[in-house]
């Protein structure tokens, strides 16, 4: 609906800018919808956009979704590899908001590829990042706002859609309070 709109309107416009932010903001909704294919296929077109302009801190961003997307879709060295390079790009940037928002990701792959030395290195400065920047970390485009609660598993069978994927839940649960959850998580990791 309205992003499909502001995507004509951004095109029609030869707003670049207009059509990567509309382009995310379908994408991350199709996601959130289950349409993992067509969510691909517009978070890819929003990083092809944003990699042709050169716009680093929207680089790491997208390789942020598509990150979350990888894990959605089980692959978690896919997920791990765009996590890892958007953090770089992120920590390049001087963008400390956006790459603890990555390392909290990177953590959580890690530790579900048993790689839990990294995993603790990991949530360690994202715990770090986390309270040196405050409660309310948020990247561009507000990605990273908790999202709203969705109905009951069982809800399906009446005709309720389905939820996020589980990842997405995770996710909206840390952003709730990222400071407790990133705690908890290197609770589990070794020093």
């Amino acid at each position: 609906g309205a992003a499909q709109l502001g995507w004509a309107i951004g095109g029609s416009m030869g707003d670049e800018n207009s059509l990567r932010k509309a382009e995310r903001v379908i994408g991350n909704a199709l996601r959130y919808q289950g349409n993992k294919d067509e969510a691909r296929r517009w978070l890819q077109s929003a990083y092809a956009r944003v990699h042709a302009a050169g716009d680093q801190r929207a680089i790491s961003t997208a390789l942020i979704d598509l990150g979350i997307l990888d894990e959605d879709d089980g692959d978690m060295e896919g997920a791990f590899a765009r996590f890892s390079e958007g953090r770089a790009i992120a920590e390049r940037c001087g963008d400390r908001g956006t790459a603890a928002v990555s390392s909290g990701n990177l953590g959580e792959v890690a530790i579900v590829l048993g790689r839990l030395a990294e995993a603790g290195t990991t949530i360690r400065q994202t715990i770090a990042d986390r309270q040196a920047l405050g409660p309310h970390i948020t990247l561009p485009n507000n990605s990273n706002n908790p999202r709203p609660t969705h109905p009951p598993a069982d809800s399906h069978s009446q005709g309720a859609p389905p939820g996020p994927p589980a990842s997405t839940q995770r996710r909206a649960a840390s952003a709730r309070s990222p400071n407790q959850a990133a705690s908890r998580a290197a609770a589990t990791v070794p020093e």
